[in-house]
């Protein structure tokens, strides 16, 4: 199979479109049946804050063995537009977690989403929803990466403003 068909379902497709890449969000969350990094500096209210990828991550939350973790930058911007994925880390604490980056991890212009271990949605440049890549099953940058996020994901802070208030 030609990993550089657009039409293919496995292999490596260039993003080049905000509709390209949410439905390859779209694709890799809703694909995943045990684990999911997020690394998004900045909670992505276009991308991330829509029924489908909340669906599939809320689906994937009541699984027994799931593992959803999100690294971001700062919660504030996100809280304050009221994203649904801050509901759902909050609705599932056992399955789903959210963390600060630690200060030495902080900057970072990329982002991205693997789905166990091996689908990934990469984009160089956060801000920039027309330039990124799917491919999914890397076996090159999908590992790295993977253990890159778990390196920060031990250096993380879990962010106080998330905590739900019960009264």
């Amino acid at each position: 199979m030609n990993g550089d068909d657009p039409e293919s379902p496995q292999g490596e497709r260039r993003l080049a479109n905000p509709e390209d890449l949410a439905a390859a969000v779209d694709q890799v969350l809703e694909q995943a049946r045990r684990t999911v990094r997020i690394l998004a500096p900045q909670l992505d209210i276009t991308l991330l804050n829509r029924s489908v990828p909340l669906e599939a991550l809320a689906r994937l939350s009541r699984s027994r063995y799931a593992r959803i973790r999100v690294l971001l930058e700062e919660s504030g911007p996100a809280l304050r537009s009221g994203h649904g994925l801050i509901d759902l880390v909050q609705r599932f604490p056992s399955s789903m977690e959210m963390r600060l980056l630690g200060p030495e991890d902080r900057g970072r212009r990329d982002a991205w989403i693997i789905a166990d271990e091996s689908a990934l949605v990469y984009r160089p440049d956060h801000h920039r929803l027309a330039d990124g890549h799917l491919d999914l099953q890397d076996v090159r940058l999908a590992p790295k990466l993977a253990r890159d996020f778990d390196e920060w994901w031990e250096r993380a802070e879990p962010d106080p403003d998330l905590r739900r208030l019960y009264i």
